[in-house]
């Protein structure tokens, strides 16, 4: 019912000009091919017909650069019986998989999993530069460093299903102390905030209404409320003042 009203010449061209790349959290690569055989195959799958092989071919050879594969590019992904390249290279591998077709809306779904934190910062700061050069980059994280965590340009946080926080990344330790959520120790802000979004507030400082109730078993399902209702109210007074 929804798509009589739009016409369909229209829907073929905002999907064409809106390519989607999509990253999983397991890496589907076959371990047979290396990884300059892995993107070759990827590139005369994915790319348009009317692109010349030698334009292919160098589109590949861009994304093994940009990625900084260079080291890597004759080596086999490998998997669980055959050696191959590193977890951190097989994510940049998964990652130029994707950034082939120059999507315009890059997904990825947990790209530091597993990953030691050295190459989990590569992976971030590959990730920045994807978004600087005009990509919008959206990507699920646990746990990042502190260093990570000032990577990201905005961030939504989400408790049960429910959205706790949306804003500026480098904004939301303001936005919950203001609310009287305040950290009592140094801690890690994904650490904080990954902390109140489950209702575990032992370190935390909590508004005076729910002081209260520290000793009751639905605490921190009450930490979790009141932090949904607040930013609810959040959004809703944005919204009023735009």
């Amino acid at each position: 019912m929804l798509w009589r009203s739009i016409d369909p010449a229209f829907v073929i061209s905002a999907f064409s000009f809106c390519r989607i790349g999509f990253v999983t959290q397991d890496d589907l690569l076959l371990p047979q091919l290396t990884v300059e055989e892995t993107l070759v195959f990827a590139a005369f799958l994915r790319l348009p017909s009317n692109m010349s092989k030698q334009q292919k071919l160098l589109r590949v050879n861009m994304v093994i650069k940009e990625l900084g594969l260079e080291r890597c590019r004759g080596t086999r992904v490998g998997g669980a019986f055959v050696k191959g390249i590193s977890g951190g290279e097989r994510k940049r591998t998964s990652i130029g998989y994707e950034i082939l077709i120059d999507p315009s809306l890059l997904l990825l779904d947990e790209p530091t999993s597993g990953l030691d934190s050295t190459s989990a910062n590569r992976i971030l700061r590959i990730l920045q530069g994807i978004a600087e050069a005009g990509r919008t980059v959206i990507t699920t994280i646990h746990q990042p460093s502190s260093r990570m965590f000032r990577m990201f340009d905005k961030l939504l946080l989400i408790s049960e299903g429910c959205p706790v926080y949306y804003g500026k990344a480098r904004e939301s330790m303001d936005y919950f102390s203001s609310m009287r959520f305040i950290p009592q120790i140094p801690m890690n802000p994904a650490e904080f905030l990954l902390d109140l979004a489950t209702g575990q507030v032992n370190d935390i400082s909590v508004p005076d209404d729910l002081q209260s109730t520290r000793s009751s078993p639905e605490f921190e399902r009450d930490v979790i409320k009141v932090a949904e209702f607040l930013s609810q109210v959040n959004i809703a007074m944005s919204l009023i003042s735009y």
